[in-house]
């Protein structure tokens, strides 16, 4: 990581079917966030469509649909990488979950969920890559949601160089305080293991379909410990990343973790006795 980086997370209320008006505040969050001198804005896991994995679903939106055309254009007049959700329809009518990273300069890529709740299994496909985001000072990856229980994913984003982790969620039931709970069992390890920032942001409120979010920001930094919190509700945390502690933390002896694997044992078969 070769600078430090500012970063913005929004836990925003994403009622179901209501893109256009759940557009209007992502730009308003795009706007506040761009004059507090972020350069990322992450926002929770189906931004536009909102969120619920059984009867009434949301309404699937298609690639490059206008959606899609107005997030870009808020990234671009925002001057901000902007990383929003929503319910996608493939070319061939499957349904993702699907996250958008849309940067200053128009170019928008996607990361699509790759592990599915049991839940959401009846409804999405899950995807199958795993991209890593590149500038000249740091990179990153995407993870949403159920998808931060499964370690090989980071650590596989690490060894391809994602400095960051931002984890997005649509994690519905709890209060503020039993979510932040919950996050800190598994999102530490996440961050500590792999030397990198962790940035896991909620949705807030009800869906308008009996599902209530709790909210809740959170930022880890590559020792696990907690860097910035939101706890419940809408708002906007801002947390500077800095690039002289993940460095440090990479290249000392004792918490350089990802320097100390030994694939070649990994890859062998495990041994059962019978005692």
């Amino acid at each position: 990581m070769r600078k430090d980086v500012r970063i913005a997370a929004a836990p925003m209320h994403c009622p179901l079917w209501e893109s256009d008006r759940n557009l209007q505040s992502v730009d308003a969050y795009a706007k506040e966030a761009r004059i507090c001198g972020a350069e990322v804005l992450v926002l929770p896991e189906m931004t536009l469509t909102g969120y619920c994995a059984s009867e009434p679903l949301p309404k699937a939106l298609e690639r490059d649909g206008r959606e899609y055309q107005a997030l870009s254009e808020i990234a671009r007049s925002r001057r901000l990488t902007v990383l929003a959700g929503l319910a996608e329809v493939g070319p061939r009518g499957n349904k993702y979950a699907t996250h958008l990273a849309c940067f200053p300069d128009g170019r928008v890529f996607f990361h699509r969920k790759t592990h599915l709740s049991t839940v959401e299994e009846a409804w999405l496909t899950p995807g199958s890559e795993l991209p890593v985001f590149r500038n000249s000072h740091y990179a990153f990856g995407i993870q949403l949601c159920y998808e931060a229980h499964f370690p090989e994913l980071t650590t596989n984003m690490a060894l391809a160089g994602a400095h960051i982790l931002f984890i997005p969620h649509a994690s519905p039931r709890g209060t503020p305080q039993e979510k932040e709970e919950s996050w800190l069992r598994h999102l530490t390890a996440r961050a500590y293991d792999n030397g990198l920032y962790v940035a896991a942001v909620n949705q807030s409120g009800e869906n308008q379909a009996g599902l209530s979010f709790p909210g809740v920001a959170l930022v880890l930094d590559p020792l696990g410990r907690v860097e910035a919190r939101l706890q419940g509700g809408e708002g906007l945390l801002i947390a500077d990343l800095r690039a002289d502690l993940i460095n440090q933390v990479r290249s000392h002896r004792m918490t350089s973790f990802l320097s100390r694997r030994r694939p070649e044992v990994y890859s062998r078969k495990v041994l059962k006795h019978n005692i």
